[in-house]
């Protein structure tokens, strides 16, 4: 596997309510809901395979780059499971990132492609 994976959310297939939400804080009851910050709306996908454990690592960015939340995972098709539950129907095609580029300009990149049609 590649370092980097990387996959579009479709805004076609989201549904209303999402099942998971990504947010900034301590989880109740450890922590208060209004010391919560929402992260963005997640809008491209990047699998991270952490080498040293055979983990990977599923990040979640908005459309500009800014981090959306992570979740780790003990294997690639895990992440890519978890993906799929929180963005039923959304999740494009995974592309392998090459080792040269960066994955999440990549992301940002590929979103206003896919968005202006080109």
């Amino acid at each position: 596997m590649h370092k980097y994976q990387l996959s579009l959310v479709t805004r076609r297939n989201v549904e209303s309510v999402r099942p998971v939400r990504h947010y900034l804080g301590l989880p109740e009851p450890v922590g208060r809901s209004e010391d919560q910050e929402d992260l963005p709306e997640a809008e491209f996908l990047v699998i991270e395979d952490i080498k040293q454990s055979g983990a990977c690592l599923l990040l979640r960015f908005s459309a500009t780059g800014q981090f959306s939340g992570d979740t780790w995972h003990e294997s690639e098709s895990d992440a890519k499971d978890q993906a799929r539950f929180e963005f039923p129907g959304s999740v494009g095609e995974w592309r392998a990132v090459d080792h040269d580029e960066d994955p999440v300009a990549l992301g940002v990149e590929m979103l206003a492609s896919d968005r202006s049609g080109s």
